[in-house]
């Protein structure tokens, strides 16, 4: 699991973009207190939205993947071994 710290700026609301790239699975998204479960399908993204608590500066959120792929693995071309579990694209609304 991996956790950021996510400063509104009196946002009222937060859109999450989440990817698992070429793997099928879930990602755990908790944030403002809520938690979610969101199965993914592979190469598809999925957008889930997180009302934001009135005037608070910073909030937590956490991503957890169930599944994890090396770039290398799945393109030819690629030499990046890292590990990648979920992209997350965050968007104040």
């Amino acid at each position: 699991a991996t956790t950021v710290l996510v400063a509104p700026d009196g946002a009222s609301r937060m859109v999450l973009t989440l990817s698992t790239g070429p793997m099928s699975g879930s990602v755990t998204v908790t944030a403002a207190g809520l938690m979610r479960q969101v199965p993914m399908t592979a190469n598809q993204d999925q957008s889930i939205d997180v009302r934001l608590p009135a005037g608070q500066r910073l909030v937590p959120l956490t991503i957890q993947s169930t599944v994890m792929f090396r770039p290398a693995e799945v393109n030819p071309s690629s030499d990046d071994m890292r590990g990648l579990g979920c992209q997350v694209r965050i968007a104040l609304d």
